[in-house]
């Protein structure tokens, strides 16, 4: 049987972080580390719930710990109240590239703690994405999906053939 990876280059564009359309609206916090590490305890032990509480939850909160005057969190749950169905949210958002107006957008490489970490995939012929955040003391990928929150190094996810996208939250 041939190699069944789902090729992505559909999804993909050259040099995606270049073409950024927005300029990142605010400040990164003086104290944004602590912030952000007090952010992911909080999201530490409790339990997935679709719509509330998952990647892209967990990877908004995450980023508003490290802004003044963010408020992605609110707007993520504004558009599942709205849309009532995490996939549409999930759809818009990959459309319009949501987090352009929190950061810059980076190469995947170069990405680093406190980044937003947005993983492709296509999983029963049906795309897909999580969000994460990279930690900012042992630098590990966090995401927060079906088990609670999980830590796992990014350099094992870069080795899988998925689409990766990074932010850095500020500006």
């Amino acid at each position: 049987m041939g190699d069944r990876r789902f090729d992505f280059s559909m999804f993909c564009k050259f040099q995606w972080e270049a073409d950024q359309k927005c300029t990142p609206r605010f400040q990164r916090a003086p104290d944004w580390r602590d912030r952000l590490q007090a952010t992911s305890m909080q999201w530490d032990g409790k339990t997935y719930k679709q719509g509330w509480r998952g990647c892209l939850a967990f990877a908004s909160a995450c980023v508003d710990a490290q802004l003044l005057g963010g408020n992605a969190e609110v707007t993520v749950r504004e558009k599942l109240i709205r849309a009532g169905n995490v996939g549409e949210v999930l759809r818009e958002m990959l459309r319009g590239d949501f987090f352009d107006t929190m950061g810059y957008r980076i190469p995947i490489e170069n990405a680093s703690a406190g980044d937003v970490i947005q993983i492709e995939y296509v999983m029963a012929g049906s795309r897909r994405a999580s969000f994460g955040i990279i930690e900012p003391r042992k630098e590990m990928l966090q995401i927060f999906d079906l088990t609670g929150l999980s830590c796992t190094s990014l350099r094992d996810w870069l080795q899988t053939p998925y689409v990766f996208r990074a932010w850095r939250p500020g500006k």
